[in-house]
């Protein structure tokens, strides 16, 4: 009977043993998990702070692009500013764009006419190309301006805009080219370039 019990109390000894190595082995193993964890949230952290300040490096790099661009244009009733903010919804982050007048937040799409509209799209399209592309630094419109309202030219306001496009060019380093049916750049433009239709054949000068 006693043999029975020392031969069942060494097997005990020896679970007990194994159980010991088992939970060392396992308390090893949490603290190792517990440290990556942490390191993961520091890096967590680290990558937020990084992409927030980059959001906020894009917001101010674009929104000083546009405004300068509207606050080149006498329009009638323009904006008081463009603005931008960076927003999570459906743990996405998403942009709005408005503009700001008397503190008020305002469509882009529904709240100005006239031509505003149009210069912010052209300020916010070299703006975020000059980010993008950083070896291809020339880019083509197509009648950019034709929404733009000067009833019998009061404001002059297609020269306001050349004036403004040589600005933004030469501060984002961009070439522009632009297609157009009239000659209200001819005055500003490095270059020009008539094309005219003789015999069904177009013809360069």
């Amino acid at each position: 009977m006693i043999n029975k019990y020392k031969e069942k109390l060494n097997k005990l000894k020896v679970e007990k043993d194994f159980l010991k190595k088992e939970l060392k082995s396992k308390n090893s193993l949490l603290l190792e998990n517990k440290k990556q964890f942490e390191n993961l949230i520091k890096a967590q952290n680290i990558i937020q702070e990084v992409a927030q300040k980059t959001q906020n490096e894009i917001k101010f790099f674009i929104i000083d692009i546009v405004n300068l661009a509207l606050n080149s244009i006498p329009f009638e009733n323009p904006p008081d500013s463009f603005e931008m903010e960076f927003v999570t919804r459906r743990n996405q982050t998403e942009c709005d764009l408005f503009y700001l007048k008397e503190d008020h937040r305002l469509n882009p799409l529904l709240s100005e006419g006239g031509g505003v509209l149009s210069i912010t799209s052209f300020a916010l399209l070299l703006a975020c190309w000059s980010l993008q592309n950083k070896k291809n630094n020339t880019i083509i419109f197509d009648e950019p301006f034709k929404d733009v309202n000067d009833p019998g030219n009061k404001l002059n306001l297609m020269f306001c805009i050349g004036e403004m496009i040589k600005k933004v060019s030469e501060l984002l380093n961009i070439q522009i080219i632009i297609v157009g049916s009239n000659g209200n750049f001819n005055e500003i433009a490095d270059k020009i370039f008539e094309v005219k239709k003789e015999n069904k054949t177009s013809k360069i000068t």
